[in-house]
């Protein structure tokens, strides 16, 4: 697609950050081929299962390959007005404690590959010590 105009650049933009930084929580689980052969659909299941359980009020999506298959399965999490946090190596054990961040607004840092804020719009590794 060849971009013509500021406003064409902006309004993709716009369409970007309404997916990195919803109205409400957006969880996403990698499940490309990599995923798949760590647990990606089983990790998906147990995620909508304790979402549905929690009455938490999020959209839970299947996406595909994220790119770091080493690190499979991969969870992200966007909720409004937060970074988004990238979870990696998720097991089905994982979920209630990573559901439990949603809730709670907390981080569990073990877990926690990188983060993608407003402000710089790309991915970050970061160590949570």
């Amino acid at each position: 697609m060849k971009i013509a105009s500021a406003d064409q650049l902006q309004g993709i933009q716009r369409t970007a950050c309404a997916k990195l930084f919803p109205d409400k929580v957006r969880i996403t689980v990698g499940t490309g081929t990599c995923g798949k052969g760590n647990s990606a659909d089983q990790v998906f299941e147990r995620i909508k299962e304790e979402v549905q359980k929690r009455k938490i009020d999020a959209d839970v999506v299947s996406v595909g390959c994220f790119g770091p298959c080493s690190w499979e399965p991969l969870v992200m999490v966007f909720a409004p007005n937060k970074p988004a946090i990238i979870y990696k190596e998720v097991a089905t054990g994982d979920v209630p404690a990573i559901l439990g961040d949603v809730q709670s607004g907390q981080v569990t840092t073990g877990l926690v590959l990188g983060k993608i804020s407003r402000r710089n719009l790309l991915p970050s590794l970061v160590l949570y010590l």
